[in-house]
């Protein structure tokens, strides 16, 4: 009952102040889901290829939404209570800018060019036209009242906006940043969507507990159909091959799907977790992702059978979902062109936000890296090295913000000299453990003493055991890190 009453308060809360929901667009292949966390000022990163949680970006207040360019260099995070905008680097998932807004920000949506950014303001009623080149505002377009969501056509020409006030949606002409088309459509309109070929354009009408299917076909836009759905829906996406459109149903718990060729409802509706509020479509069409508001979770349905395969937990109300591209990936690089002798290494450089896996395959020369099995994390904008000393090929790592290091040993397979195979990973949490037996002793000591007295390792780019912190040369910041590591009892 007091879960129901809470909910009750929700609806009466949305109506009141105009909460709405914002609905992503899609982009090309992404390897990662993006959650704003409305409730702890942060951003979610899920990886796709097995929906787990690969890290968690510290934004502004109140995150709302995501969009993210197409190429996947940006990130926007649309932050509601300071009015702000937080820009993320697709490469390593790191703030890039702030940029400052209206009042009361609601939902944004990224061109298909990725030159432009449109961010509707519910407080002044209007769309701030921004520049992705420098992140500034180029126009400002009034538009209805308690402007809600907005998407872009695929072409670019025109930008669509809920108003949840007025039950209308504006259409702007991109190339005068100018309103063209009022529409009247439902009750307390949310989120909006359009299809691939930019024929339809859908908006979930919240308070009627309907989904308005407008068609762009000729010179004016006109309500095709206007159909059914859940309680309360919210948001909405369409699958990049256009066969289905996903309703997020905020009040009962469930996503609608809607024919995208004959604008019919398949049922049953799919439950997911409790109050589902945006969603998102993979680019291969295979999977949707939905944001759960109340349980703080992403729901993943499978559209083959419309089945939820997986429930991640995220942190405290979701709302905004989109998908990105994520860090690159590692590459290999060869440093010496001869097999595993002493002295010889290969280098891993990227910024990896994945794992590298027991009984891994490294191919010295080759740009692969085969994986399988048991995972070692290789955290964001990190240098691993794999060294090579009498016996035994050795590895390791040391992540100087998260201060994790893992330790490997692998060996040169005598059926190929050329293969490096990793044997025994083990993880400990202290920088000054340098041979990997889990605790700092004098073994450790000599190790680092030795490569600290080596000249070419204190100023030339040679790999050695001092250099903890993987920038080419061991300088004060090793010697600090390794000493301060030295002092605690717990590594000892």
């Amino acid at each position: 009952m007091q879960a129901r009453i809470q909910r009750a308060w929700l609806l009466f809360l949305s109506v009141v102040i105009l909460s709405f929901w914002a609905t992503p667009g899609t982009g090309q292949a992404a390897t990662c889901a993006i959650v704003a966390n409305s409730a702890d000022d942060t951003a979610s990163v899920i990886r796709t290829s097995d929906d787990r949680v690969i890290t968690s970006v510290a934004v502004g207040n109140m995150p709302v939404c995501v969009a993210a360019t197409p190429d996947g260099q940006y990130i926007y995070v649309l932050n509601k209570a300071d009015g702000t905008v937080s820009v993320i680097h697709g490469s390593d998932l790191t703030i890039a800018d702030t940029i400052y807004l209206g009042t009361v920000p609601e939902g944004l949506a990224v061109t298909p060019s990725g030159e432009y950014l449109y961010v509707v303001n519910a407080a002044d009623e209007t769309l701030s036209v921004i520049s992705t080149f420098n992140n500034a505002v180029m126009a400002t377009i009034s538009v209805g009242s308690g402007p809600s969501d907005v998407a872009v056509s695929p072409d670019g020409s025109r930008v669509h906006v809920t108003n949840a006030a007025d039950g209308t949606v504006s259409v702007i002409d991109t190339s005068q940043n100018q309103v063209t088309e009022t529409i009247d459509v439902g009750h307390t309109p949310q989120g909006v969507a359009v299809s691939p070929d930019g024929d339809y354009v859908y908006v979930t009408n919240a308070a009627d507990d309907t989904v308005s299917v407008i068609s762009t076909i000729g010179d004016v836009h006109t309500i095709a159909k206007t159909l059914n759905v859940g309680h309360w829906p919210v948001g909405i996406t369409v699958t990049p091959d256009g066969a289905s459109v996903y309703v997020a149903n905020h009040l009962d718990d469930t996503v609608s799907v809607i024919s995208g060729t004959d604008h019919t409802l398949l049922a049953p509706a799919v439950k997911v977790g409790t109050g589902p509020a945006d969603l998102a479509a993979s680019p291969d069409s295979a999977y949707v992702y939905v944001s759960n508001f109340v349980d703080g979770t992403l729901s993943v349905i499978r559209t083959s059978d419309q089945t939820v395969t997986m429930t991640v937990e995220v942190g405290h109300g979701p709302r905004g979902l989109g998908l990105c591209l994520g860090p690159d990936e590692p590459v290999i690089e060869k440093l010496k062109p001869r097999t595993c002798v002493p002295g010889e290494a290969i280098r891993i450089i990227g910024n990896h936000f994945g794992d590298v896996q027991r009984d891994s395959v490294v191919h010295v020369g080759k740009d692969t890296f085969d994986a399988a099995s048991e995972r070692i994390k290789l955290w964001t904008n990190t240098k691993i090295r794999i060294k090579v000393p009498a016996y035994d090929c050795e590895w390791f790592k040391f992540d100087q913000l998260k201060r994790q290091k893992v330790w490997v040993t692998v060996y040169s397979a005598d059926s190929n000299p050329e293969r490096l195979k990793i044997l025994k990973p083990a993880a400990c949490t202290c920088a000054c453990d340098l041979n990997g037996d889990g605790h700092c002793d004098n073994l450790d000591l000599n190790i680092f003493s030795e490569a600290w007295d080596r000249p070419d390792c204190r100023d030339s780019s040679e790999m050695c055991a001092c250099d903890l912190n993987s920038d080419g040369i061991c300088d004060a910041v090793d010697w600090n890190l390794f000493y301060q590591d030295w002092e605690r009892s717990d590594c000892r």
